[in-house]
């Protein structure tokens, strides 16, 4: 076992899910994990599944979900088990016949159902609550449990069995439970999808969403819209980007002429008409501070035409420093628009100095900003020298878990191998994972192709201090990019839904241990050098091919990749000697050999030294 991280823990006490069945997996394939956190239960939780070249440890090895229906028609009687039907072990509910005074503008939807017996199942949990009336209507429900005097909130819940329940997924099953419905949010709820993407159902019911599906065209100055918009855009927005390179040459283009900011205005108008969008979305990332009255005018008469036809207008505005010239009027542009969304600098290294910093001016030059909505990117962050690209966290974990070995020859039971973490060993120049109290992230840097490379991965952990900053600014509201379901994005939608429900947000940092490399291995002992992302593995003492797993974590998904090492005793190989004869040849020349064998050892070589899924 690892000591824990001697770091301190900023600001609250270490919270973790999603470290389901680590116990097991030790013991059943003599790894070496790191320690639970000590007073937490057994739990496990929801992720991506694994690619073709990595293994989500969680969910994959272990498999093991259960299912409760157990608060509704008939308590306790239909527990799953890996997806098997079995029976419940002892698990009894009782609906209490009076219920605590509710937190302020929450309606309870159901009763409080008390859990009784052995409630420390391996998670993840799916519960499902008998509700008092049918409903269908998914918006701001919630799993609550009453404990120490005062509500809590577990997670977001959607209608089932016809509406006559309420269903969600928890780490491990409460004491007692509830479900509520919150009449009033504290804050707005926006998200952000892509052209024919299905937005992500556990994101609940966001006020605004808006589909990217159009951008700026410098030939007829009009809309390009994408061959994967939906012609019925059912209630959502119309979004119109500049992100490309062309899309900001073209904006800026027309923005120059106001006869062909009209025709473009014009472009705009008839697409949210054809699509029947609610409103429309305007994302004009790049203009040039020259183009501040032109972009101001066109916004304002857009909005006025789209009030016409009651559609809305969503302005997104970049994080620019307040001295600098730009062409973003703020003022004009809150007055005129439904909603304001500004963005975050892309660069996570300075992503609250510059953020803050806006955000302050803004606030100094009586900008109202509960009008104003952050956008948060679901989507990790790479730096490759000064290009910055956004990485799923699916990707981020596998380079993370990358595997090699430092082989010169091939190995023979019983040799010490050493393993490395090509991307996180620290004896090869590398960083490692850690926790980075300036981005409020996980990150590490390793040696990629051309240079160093640094990787930031969002997930809630991260997610959580953003809202924090977004509450402490006085913000209205939060907007979710790249929101479509995706299972190579990290979960925040629970974290997202208890902050903007009531403003609850919980300063946590990864368990330390878990961010340490962990190794398994079939057979052989491995053992693993502290902190440094490399072990050596002590061959077993018999030939065959054994499978090395290499497992990293940002703290709330285990991720590993495999490699497969072929040990093999020495073999003899001949080696030429004695005398020769010539015999002739196709050129007159002469040349034969006769041989005498002796034995030279030789080592076959080691397996492959590029990952495969474990199995």
């Amino acid at each position: 076992m690892r000591d824990r991280d001697p770091r301190p823990i900023r600001p609250n006490a270490i919270r973790y899910d999603d470290d389901a069945e680590l116990d097991d997996l030790e013991d059943r394939d003599g790894g070496s994990l790191p320690p639970r956190p000590p007073g937490r239960p057994p739990t496990g939780g929801g992720g991506f599944q694994p690619g073709r070249n990595e293994l989500r440890v969680i969910g994959v090895i272990v498999g093991l979900a259960v299912v409760i229906g157990a608060l509704l028609l008939s308590p306790a009687s239909a527990l799953l088990r890996g997806g098997t039907p079995t029976t419940a072990t002892g698990i009894v509910t009782k609906a209490r016949t009076t219920m605590p005074a509710l937190p302020q503008g929450v309606e309870a939807l159901s009763a409080l159902y008390d859990i009784q017996g052995d409630r420390s199942l391996p998670g993840p949990v799916a519960l499902t609550v008998q509700l008092k009336q049918a409903t269908k209507d998914a918006s701001n429900l919630a799993f609550y449990t009453y404990a120490n005097n005062e509500w809590r909130r577990l997670a977001t819940v959607s209608p089932s069995d016809d509406g006559r329940g309420a269903k969600g997924q928890l780490d491990a099953i409460p004491e007692n439970i509830a479900v509520f419905r919150r009449a009033a949010l504290a804050y707005q709820l926006g998200a952000i999808v892509g052209s024919g993407e299905t937005l992500d159902p556990a994101s609940g019911t966001p006020g605004i969403v808006s589909v990217l599906g159009g951008e700026p065209t410098s030939g007829d100055d009009g809309v390009q819209l994408s061959e994967r918009l939906p012609t019925d855009l059912q209630g959502r927005y119309l979004g119109v980007s500049s992100s490309t390179s062309s899309g900001a040459a073209a904006i800026n283009r027309i923005l120059a002429d106001p006869a062909a900011t009209k025709r473009h205005g014009d472009a705009i108008l008839g697409a949210a008409s054809t699509t029947r969008a609610a409103g429309v979305h305007i994302d004009y990332q790049g203009l040039e501070p020259s183009r501040r009255a032109a972009f101001t005018a066109f916004v304002q008469q857009l909005a006025d035409r789209l009030k016409t036809e009651q559609r809305g207008l969503v302005v997104t505005v970049p994080t620019t420093p307040g001295g600098e010239p730009s062409a973003y009027d703020w003022t004009a542009i809150e007055n005129a628009a439904t909603a304001v969304w500004m963005r975050a600098p892309a660069d996570p290294a300075a992503y609250y100095d510059q953020l803050e910093a806006a955000l302050r001016v803004r606030r100094d030059n009586g900008i109202n900003l509960k009008k104003v909505s952050l956008v948060i990117d679901r989507r990790s962050r790479e730096r490759a020298g000064d290009l910055i690209r956004a990485v799923s966290l699916r990707d981020a974990l596998t380079v993370a878990s990358a595997i090699g070995t430092r082989l010169e020859q091939g190995i023979a039971p019983g040799d010490a191998v050493t393993l490395s973490g090509l991307n996180i060993d620290q004896d090869t120049g590398n960083s490692g994972m850690r926790w980075d109290d300036r981005s409020r992230a996980v990150t590490f840097a390793y040696a990629g192709r051309g240079g160093a490379r640094t990787i930031w991965i969002e997930n809630r952990y991260s997610v959580a201090f953003r809202l924090d900053l977004l509450k402490r600014y006085g913000l209205g509201g939060v907007v979710i990019d790249a929101a479509a379901k995706d299972d190579a994005l990290p979960d925040l939608w629970n974290t997202v839904a208890a902050f903007v429900e009531d403003g609850t947000v919980k300063l946590e940092q990864p368990y330390g241990p878990y961010l340490q490399p962990s190794w398994r291995a079939a057979e052989g002992q491995v053992e693993a050098a502290a902190r440094s992302g490399a072990a050596v593995w002590r061959a077993p003492s018999r030939s065959g091919v054994y499978d090395i797993t290499l497992i990293v974590s940002d703290g709330v998904v285990f991720v590993g990749q495999q490699l497969s090492l072929r040990v093999a005793a020495a073999t003899a190989t001949p080696t030429p000697s004695g005398t020769s004869t010539r015999t002739p040849t196709a050129g007159g020349a002469t040349s034969s050999a006769t041989a005498t064998a002796s034995a030279t050892p030789t080592r076959a070589p080691g397996a492959t030294a590029t990952a495969t899924p474990a199995r």
